[in-house]
């Protein structure tokens, strides 16, 4: 699994977090990266939660026949699509969005019990940043605009305990074979 971030510094945590390899987008070019991280077969599947014109250098990172999923659109700029990479390379492009599931009764209800049993049994684990009393709200907000978090800024309540980073995470491209976790 190869991790994607925008920024250098979240990069040792990452590797921590079980990524075999970090693209810096902002530094190196994502395309030749993956392509070399992957024998030049390219990525198989790639998630991406920005959108915007990053999606083109995505759609060249990927395999034959991979697929992309988009989950998010962070991105201000229009998201264009390469039509003549997506025949060329047989890619599939495919979003998801979460109501998918909480409006589905039937869904909701195994996506819950399969959260819930991994938590249980610690194989899924929620990636906190920093934790910020629910008193110092602005600074959990100067926090996320500052991009440099990695994982969620979850307010709490003092009695819950205060203010600390926690643990760090990110987003990943799975170029590879299927991993879980």
């Amino acid at each position: 699994m190869t991790a994607a971030s925008g920024v250098s510094s979240p990069h040792c945590s990452l590797l921590d977090e079980g990524a075999e390899a970090v693209i810096v987008t902002g530094e190196e070019d994502v395309v030749t990266r993956v392509k070399e991280l992957t024998d030049g077969h390219g990525a198989r599947v790639i998630f991406d939660p920005v959108g915007g014109p990053a999606l083109a250098g995505l759609t060249g990172a990927a395999a034959p026949g991979g697929t992309v999923i988009i989950y998010g659109a962070l991105s201000s700029e229009a998201t264009t699509v390469p039509v003549w990479g997506l025949i060329f390379k047989s890619l599939t492009i495919r979003r998801y969005k979460v109501h998918e599931l909480t409006t589905d009764v039937e869904r909701r209800k195994a996506a819950v019990d399969w959260v819930l049993d991994g938590l249980a049994r610690k194989t899924l684990r929620p990636v906190i940043d920093t934790v910020f009393p629910l008193e110092d709200i602005v600074g959990a907000h100067r926090r996320l605009e500052s991009g440099s978090q990695v994982g969620k800024i979850p307010p709490t309540h003092r009695s819950r305990g205060g203010h600390g980073r926690v643990r760090r995470s990110a987003a990943y491209l799975q170029d590879g074979e299927e991993r879980h976790g």
